[in-house]
């Protein structure tokens, strides 16, 4: 008689998968447990057999399988055969030595992670600011990737730790930059059009009388895109001064984009020698036209003092900051001169 240990154990265990029924005949040899599967009438579901050596090398499956019920199937793999309620539990851990290889940490640096980041982000606010503040999602999400891709460059390491969790995330803060510098533009505007706009003869009225005068006066400002135009004079050669249009010289318009430019620090992005500065400029001159544009849209129709801090619509802006988009593109002559000097002396200022 052979030791317990030697003698053959034979089970059998059904197996619900898919719609049909697979039979799991068990037999102990040695140091290998042979599989014997007969296929139900259903052998639709099932997978291809393969072999596990004792090293866990998953061996490619058969690249076709015909299923013939009355042809019995073998594999042949290593299992961890445990019991619970009575029934033969079967766990595969699968290949260890890759799993973890996997593991293993990123040659990586805080500095170096850092120095990338920076470099993305101010190359993300870049390509918003050139490619206009009301992108589509697909635009920016190729502008994030871009961006990121150029950073990383050929880094292997940078590579992989943009495929991991804090590299995707990473990501997200890039497409959330465009939601910020909405952020950024509409909170400094309420005050600063406030403080260029009203005047002191306003603030001895009734709140009666001055809210029915800054109806009036502002709604004219309102009124198409060339309202923020201004009039200066320009000195000529032989001493004599003419009437100029300088276009979007409002002081509302210059006191918020200086503010963003100098307190704010976005001058660290839009006034540099990388990307085209001219083009960031006129985006950012449009749009904080369109703030202000917002602003004093709310102020016309409620006055300062019934005006709500949330009550801001980017659809309005969107469409105000499209006709001060066209209103620059139109520019030609002594108005477009005039411009670009206001855009090269506000960038040298910052």
């Amino acid at each position: 008689m052979l030791p317990q240990w030697q003698v053959p154990v034979l089970q059998s265990v059904t197996v619900q998968y898919g719609p049909g029924d697979l039979s799991l005949e068990l037999s102990s040899s040695q140091s290998q447990l042979q599989w014997q599967v007969l296929l139900s009438s259903d052998p639709q579901h099932f997978h291809p057999p393969f072999t596990l050596t004792d090293t866990h090398i998953l061996e490619s499956p058969f690249s076709s399988f015909q299923v013939d019920v009355t042809e019995n199937l073998t594999c042949q793999m290593n299992i961890h055969t445990s019991h619970k309620c009575g029934c033969k539990a079967f766990t595969y851990y699968g290949n260890t030595k890759h799993a973890a290889s996997s593991l293993k940490p990123i040659p990586l640096s805080s500095d170096d992670i850092k120095t990338m980041k920076d470099s993305t982000h101010k190359d993300m606010v870049q390509r918003v600011f050139e490619m206009g503040l009301f992108p589509t999602m697909d635009e920016i999400t190729r502008a994030a990737n871009t961006a990121l891709n150029t950073a990383i460059g050929s880094n292997i390491n940078l590579r992989r730790w943009k495929t991991m969790q804090q590299g995707r995330f990473f990501i997200g803060r890039l497409k959330a930059i465009v939601n910020s510098t909405y952020s950024d533009f509409q909170k400094a505007a309420p005050v600063i059009v406030l403080a260029s706009n009203q005047s002191l003869t306003e603030l001895l009225m009734t709140e009666a009388d001055m809210q029915a005068l800054q109806i009036s006066r502002l709604g004219n400002l309102v009124h198409n895109a060339s309202s923020f135009d201004v009039t200066i004079r320009q000195s000529m050669e032989n001493g004599v001064f003419k009437l100029v249009q300088a276009p979007l010289a409002h002081p509302s318009v210059t006191a918020l984009l200086d503010y963003m430019l100098v307190t704010k620090k976005y001058s660290n992005y839009l006034c540099t020698d990388t990307g085209n500065w001219q083009a960031h400029l006129e985006h950012a001159f449009a749009f904080s036209a369109a703030i202000c544009h917002e602003e004093l849209w709310k102020f016309a129709n409620t006055g300062w003092i019934n005006t709500a801090a949330d009550d801001f619509s980017m659809s309005r802006v969107k469409a105000a900051y499209n006709e001060f988009v066209d209103h620059i593109s139109s520019l030609v002559g002594d108005p477009k001169m005039i411009f670009d000097l206001m855009l090269s002396s506000m960038c040298q200022r910052a």
